[in-house]
């Protein structure tokens, strides 16, 4: 036993796992219909020396992590299909890797594109990544079983894409910050954006409600004063739980 389950996380999942307490992500995980003796018997396996364990692990990862990280010059992430086990010793695997590359990698040159603060490399099973791509939000994908080298070449393959996606969502983030301010002053209402909404959606919606004529901004000024707006992916305006009055971003009308 522990007098002190930090840093575990409670996990609360109808979900069937094959550890219930998981020393690599931290995890411990309880079926809410599980019975209390259940729970008990899963929480006693959690002592100071797992805990100490996890503490371990953590500290090896972030260390490990950065070498990765320093080597590849952008974010390393854990994909959701990846289990935690194998996340940790992919990196422990790509860290020996690039320790053991490095001299042979300043010796020839061989330094990857200059790459977007905002890109990052996300690691996912062996099974939901069979080679190296590219996402369409500009991350790098690759699985656990790859190497260092395999992962430098899809980053160096995908490199210019990758750019040309985020600094393009980079645009459309400024211009969409601007539109934001302008609906605030012509209508006295704050917006939201759904992480679900893309941009692209949003400008669109924006455009739309700033695009009325003289009569229709008077009457959507006294509606939406002081209010909340979010946009939506659904076809229906309608209110959210907290009052914020949800626009379709096709139909700002």
């Amino acid at each position: 036993r522990t007098s002190s389950f930090y840093p575990c996380r409670l996990i609360l999942s109808s979900d069937e796992f094959q550890r219930k307490v998981d020393l690599w992500a931290g995890e411990i995980r309880l079926n809410p219909s599980a019975t209390s003796m259940q729970w008990l018997s899963i929480l006693e396996n959690v002592t100071d020396r797992s805990v100490h364990t996890l503490k371990t692990n953590q500290q090896l990862l972030k260390k490990n992590l950065d070498i990765v990280e320093e080597t590849l010059q952008l974010r390393v992430v854990k994909g959701h299909t990846s289990d935690a086990e194998d996340y940790f010793e992919c990196i422990r695997r790509l860290a020996r890797q690039s320790e053991e590359r490095i001299s042979q990698i300043e010796a020839d040159g061989s330094r990857l594109a200059v790459l977007s603060h905002k890109s990052s490399l996300v690691i996912e099973s062996d099974q939901a990544c069979r080679r190296g791509n590219l996402r369409k939000n500009g991350s790098f994908e690759v699985s656990t079983n790859m190497s260092i080298d395999t992962i430098r070449s899809t980053i160096s393959r995908h490199a210019k894409r990758s750019n040309e996606i985020l600094n393009a969502e980079y645009r459309k983030k400024k211009e969409s910050s601007l539109m934001i301010r302008r609906v605030l002053h012509e209508f006295g209402a704050k917006v939201h954006k759904p992480s679900i909404v893309s941009y692209d959606q949003l400008l669109q919606c924006l455009a739309t409600l700033l695009e009325k004529d003289d009569i229709e901004k008077d009457e959507l000024r006294r509606l939406l004063l002081g209010h909340s707006i979010g946009i939506s992916t659904g076809l229906k305006l309608h209110l959210s739980d907290d009052g914020t009055i949800m626009i379709p971003w096709r139909t700002a009308s």
